[in-house]
């Protein structure tokens, strides 16, 4: 029963884990889809809305066996219970309805009486003031329709000039409509997440993950949470922790250093050099991997070049420091360099790269041809190991330009972040590349 709940919790815990990922992944599109909600909020409001206008007349009754104002007390205080219940009830209202229609006003009317007295008010509302004012004629043309009935003969007296409002008695409340339909998008937004959280099959292990995809699992990379230092000791803006600064944990050095091992072992073993990094979608630390596993890999004294070929978005250059270089890459490929000018020294021993620092609107599928695989061919004399750090393959075909060139590749599947479909499906479109995978990595774990 223990171990029950506990899976239970474990299980909840890797959803609630993923549905946080999902809020972080989506929520630039929450936050526009909630101003678009509340915009749609205030139109509607403000199409519907209907303006109105409050006409207020004072009015007395007389009596015919009096005429005159002046009444005794007691017919006083019977008027002032009187004519409002009378005006406001359903057989008034009812005969008034069809001479409203016929002269097309559309509104309502309320009376008060001023107590123990002959003196009333009558307040329409419509949407104008002059509908307003027709209300109250109506309602003073055939006052005596109903009224005889019941007090006997009298008529309706105004008092005085009616009292006009210049603006609308009510107002559009967009405080309301607004933060009503942000928050029924957000709900919808959330329950959307939440069943995709629930129902979504995601890597949550590395045993489960050799099942699923068939290949070896290189290596597990817990998740680095701490300010990052740069390689002269000041503090690193970039995103990536790299095993060569100070600073960075001994278990992220010892699982880089067992990736860099098995890999290492593996290519000795079939002769590969050119490797290729990539994965699914953007995030997963594909970058991170591939520019650590070359740190690890120089530093045991192996002769390596890391080339960035994310064009778009280039990152290695700026997380090694480097803030100008000669040649881009993408220049050197186009040109068909023959020279290695486009080779940059790094501040780590034996570890050099090429690249661009800033992006280009193109892709490398533009660029790889037969003049990037000389170029790599070149490399293989000069290098025990060529590090290609690509684009994600789930959504661009990047990756597998460079594949036709690389000897192997290495897949980075952040945990618990990615759906097993999207996985597999970004696999599926290596089974005709040339490269062989060598294995995958559990990352962010």
């Amino acid at each position: 029963m223990f171990e029950k709940k506990k899976e239970k919790a474990q299980y909840l815990l890797l959803k609630g884990k993923y549905l946080w990922l999902l809020i972080k992944r989506f929520r630039v599109l929450l936050i526009a889809l909630c101003v678009a909600g509340g915009l749609f909020g205030g139109i509607i409001t403000y199409c519907i809305y209907t303006p109105e206008y409050t006409v207020t007349q004072a009015f007395t009754i007389e009596l015919a066996e009096h005429p005159g104002a002046n009444y005794a007390t007691i017919n006083d205080n019977q008027l002032s219970k009187t004519i409002p219940v009378l005006l406001s009830c359903d057989t008034f209202i009812n005969h008034m309805e069809p001479y409203m229609k016929a002269s097309g006003i559309k509104g309502s009317f309320r009376v008060t009486s001023l107590d123990s007295s002959n003196i009333f008010y009558l307040t329409a509302t419509s949407d104008s003031n002059d509908s307003s004012m027709q209300i109250i004629d109506e309602i003073q043309k055939h006052y005596g329709d109903i009224a005889d009935r019941v007090i006997g003969k009298s008529t309706m007296k105004f008092m005085a000039p009616p009292a006009y409002n210049s603006m609308p008695s009510n107002a559009p409340d967009y405080t309301i409509s607004i933060g009503l339909s942000v928050l029924a998008v957000f709900l919808a937004f959330m329950a959307a997440l939440i069943l995709k959280a629930r129902f979504t099959k995601t890597v949550t292990s590395a045993e489960e993950a050799e099942r699923e995809i068939n290949a070896p699992c290189l290596a597990t990379i817990h998740q680095v949470y701490r300010k990052r230092r740069s390689i002269e000791g000041k503090k690193n803006k970039t995103k990536i922790p790299l095993t060569v600064n100070e600073g960075t944990g001994l278990e992220f050095r010892q699982e880089i250093s067992t990736l860099s091992a098995s890999l290492d072992k593996i290519c000795r073993e079939n002769g590969y050099k050119s490797i290729l990094v990539t994965s699914t979608a953007s995030g997963e630390g594909k970058s991170s991997v591939s520019l650590n596993l070359a740190c690890d890999l120089a530093d045991r004294g192996k002769r390596v070049i890391i080339l960035d070929c994310d064009l778009r978005t280039p990152c290695i250059a700026e997380n090694l420091g480097i803030t100008d270089i000669q040649i881009p890459l993408s220049t050197a490929i186009r040109s068909g360099m023959q020279s290695y000018s486009f080779i940059n020294q790094t501040d780590i021993d034996n570890l050099f790269f090429a690249g661009n620092i800033d992006g280009e609107p193109t892709s490398f599928e533009n660029s790889a041809d037969s003049n990037f695989k000389a170029l790599v061919d070149g490399l293989k004399e000069n290098f025990d190991y060529i590090i290609f750090d690509s684009p994600p393959s789930g959504f661009l075909g990047d990756a597998l330009e460079i594949g036709e060139i690389a000897d192997g590749f290495i897949y980075v599947i952040a945990h618990n972040s990615i759906s097993k479909s999207c996985v597999l499906r970004s696999l599926s479109s290596f089974d005709g590349a040339k490269c062989k995978m060598l294995g995958f990595v559990i990352n962010h774990m």
